[in-house]
């Protein structure tokens, strides 16, 4: 019986060491995804031509403008931001107050 433990008890902890390897992997690909976006968000150009693209593909997409427009915004384009945000204004159905 205590050797039928110990077997279990071994092949608990490898099993964790395992899942803790693969933890570790995915926690390091992640924040070197990160590290790209930081990255990205830095370079105006090219996030400013995927969030174009985004919205070349979706042009009906209030969250794609509005991601648009935070960027707009974030690099400190406050007139190309309104625009965007305008444009989504007037696809919301209201009585008048939100657009106010």
């Amino acid at each position: 019986m205590d050797k039928t433990i110990e077997l279990a008890k071994t092949a608990a902890e490898k099993h964790w060491q395992e899942k803790e390897k693969s933890l570790s992997a995915a926690v390091e690909e992640m924040e070197g995804q990160l590290s790209l976006a930081e990255k990205l968000f830095r370079d105006e150009q090219i996030l400013d031509a995927i969030l174009n693209k985004n919205i070349e593909f979706y042009p009906k997409s209030s969250t794609a403008h509005n991601s648009l427009a935070y960027t707009y915004f974030s690099h400190g384009r406050k007139q190309p931001a309104l625009e965007c945000l305008k444009k989504v204004l007037d696809w919301i159905p209201t009585t008048g107050t939100l657009k106010k």
